[in-house]
């Protein structure tokens, strides 16, 4: 699946009207500040793989992530699709929702931020033990 394949209103639909695009291609990885223009994405830097397949792609800003993640070695073809939020974050317990800051390589603080925090939400399972549902990245 490429970049292009994905671009679509329904995806346009999904993302946060402008924030951050983290893309992890079979060539390399994209970190950088986007915007949506009526025409489509506009990226301040220039660095798209756009001939090469696309293995995970986040769009987020400080309340919405938008993930997808190509699974090419399982049995079902299709991405994973998955839209998190800060809302969804109001009905889960303080105590299992835990923010890590991440350090960003520099050379992928040119879109003006050296961190991003990443919030992990957990829960207890049936034998009380701590495990993580999902996550969201977040500036």
């Amino acid at each position: 699946m490429l970049l292009n394949d994905i671009l679509d209103s329904k995806f346009f639909d999904k993302i946060p009207q402008r924030g951050y695009i983290y893309a992890i291609f079979k060539a390399g990885v994209i970190f950088e500040k986007y915007e949506l223009l009526p025409n489509g994405l506009k990226f301040n830097g220039d660095t798209v793989f756009e001939r090469s397949p696309l293995r995970e792609l986040h769009c987020f800003d400080e309340n919405k992530e938008y993930r997808l993640i190509v699974q090419d070695n399982s049995l079902c073809t299709c991405p994973i699709e998955k839209v998190v939020s800060a809302e969804e974050e109001k009905e889960i317990p303080a105590e299992v929702l835990l923010s890590d800051e991440m350090l960003l390589e520099d050379r992928y603080t040119k879109c003006g931020i050296k961190k991003i925090n990443i919030i992990n939400r957990y829960s207890y399972s049936f034998f009380d033990t701590l495990q993580l549902d999902d996550y969201r990245m977040t500036v």
